[in-house]
């Protein structure tokens, strides 16, 4: 768990997270990169991994506008690396040490310099930084976010034995804290074994639940017929807000990853007049998509259908 910890952090420090809430349904190939996982909308289950944590020792003492001091960052002596940041009127200071043995996939980030043994790192304040009490917190295997309390600063100098497989954050400021819910959260259920929808309940241009879009826009809307139905919205070439591998085509997906064996009926209708001129234009229903991919899918229709 602490090599995504640690892995996450690299992530935060060179560019935002990849998500704030990782709500993509799982197997899909692009899941894991979120802080909170929230990926079953019909049973209001959710989870919190060490990711927010790696993300708290950053972004609950550097505020916005807040400087990274360059001079005052770089790699540990024993493995490990350190970042400081500053508050713009210069009167409060964090730093962030890791030395943990972290990989991501996502920004092809690969930590060949961890730590594997203890190592003490000394730091020298300078006023009016040295005349503030300083703080530490901490995450490793066992614990996420924890605050250990004042750290004894002397003449400016303090010392942190910083122990492998961790996060620190030294700081200056307060009021950080590690949040907990009031209640736990519901327990993961499987996607329903019986499910249709008319749309007829949603706005329009509303977006219908469950639904999970991987290429294209798909809102409801009033159709030729006066009924409310799904309609993919973006008319543009296929591919232009695509996402993961470049999707060919407008897609959305319903269900969980996990789901046995269904039968799925769908009515559809192919709007000649609204379909771009340049586009392959037909409408395909797949099953057991894992990973950007599906296992098994039929043609429902095509232009030359709509225009019998």
């Amino acid at each position: 768990m602490l090599r995504s910890l640690v892995g996450s952090e690299m992530c935060i420090r060179d560019r935002d997270v990849f998500e704030g809430s990782g709500d993509a349904i799982s197997g899909d190939g692009f899941w894991g990169p979120g802080l909170i996982y929230a990926w079953q909308p019909w049973s209001g289950h959710y989870a919190v991994p060490p990711t927010v944590w790696a993300s708290a020792h950053t972004n609950q003492f550097a505020k916005p506008g807040w400087r990274i001091l360059w001079a005052a960052s770089g790699n540990l002596a024993a493995g490990g690396s350190y970042v400081s940041y500053m508050s713009p009127d210069g009167s409060q200071w964090a730093m962030v040490l890791e030395t943990g043995q972290a990989a991501c996939h996502h920004c092809n980030y690969d930590n060949t310099t961890y730590a594997t043994v203890p190592q003490t790192v000394h730091i020298q304040l300078v006023s009016p930084l040295a005349e503030s009490p300083v703080y530490l917190w901490h995450s490793n295997q066992s614990h996420w976010f924890i605050q250990l309390g004042e750290v004894e600063v002397s003449a400016g100098r303090l010392e942190l034995v910083v122990q492998p497989d961790s996060i620190y954050t030294l700081t200056s400021s307060t009021g950080q804290a590690k949040g907990a819910t009031s209640s736990p959260p519901p327990s993961s259920q499987s996607f329903p074994p019986e499910w249709s929808d008319d749309f007829e309940s949603y706005p329009v241009e509303g977006v219908a639940k469950y639904w999970a879009d991987q290429c294209g826009s798909f809102q409801v809307v009033v159709g030729d017929g006066g009924n409310k139905v799904l309609e993919q919205r973006v008319l543009e070439p296929a591919g232009v807000n695509g996402w993961g591998q470049e999707l060919a085509f407008p897609t959305s997906v319903l269900g969980g990853w996990n789901s046995s064996d269904s039968n799925v009926s769908v009515n559809l209708h192919l709007p000649v007049a609204k379909l771009h001129h340049a586009q392959p234009s037909f409408v395909w229903r797949a099953g057991r998509v894992f990973g950007g991919r599906h296992v098994s899918s039929r043609r429902l229709g095509s232009v030359a259908d709509a225009k019998k």
